[in-house]
């Protein structure tokens, strides 16, 4: 096992939790809003609303796997698991869970 320096402070700063309206990684390069058909025929939203708990399951298994190969440790590991655990649970247990597209609109 090698030996780590112990770790100080947040590992996510207060100001990154916050959420800000989405924006697409292209919005800068055009002056014209994207058009309805293609949002969309582009929408993954939902896809994503059932697979989920499938990719989020696969993230707790990545997170364990990095455990053991001694590249994150213990205490990081324990607080992302509980994290995906609280967002799995998220959309199931509150109806105030709303799922947006990157339009900004809700299915």
């Amino acid at each position: 096992m090698s030996k780590r320096k112990p770790r100080t402070g947040r590992s996510v700063p207060p100001k990154a939790r916050t959420a800000k309206p989405a924006r697409k990684a292209w919005s800068g390069r055009f002056r014209e809003q994207t058009n309805r058909a293609v949002e969309s025929f582009t929408s993954s939203l939902s896809f994503d609303q059932r697979l989920y708990g499938y990719d989020i399951q696969g993230s707790i298994a990545h997170c364990k796997a990095l455990e053991l190969a001694d590249v994150l440790p213990h205490r990081d590991a324990s607080a992302i698991i509980r994290g995906l655990g609280d967002v799995s649970r998220s959309p199931r247990r509150t109806k105030t869970f709303t799922w947006r597209s990157s339009g900004g609109s809700s299915s």
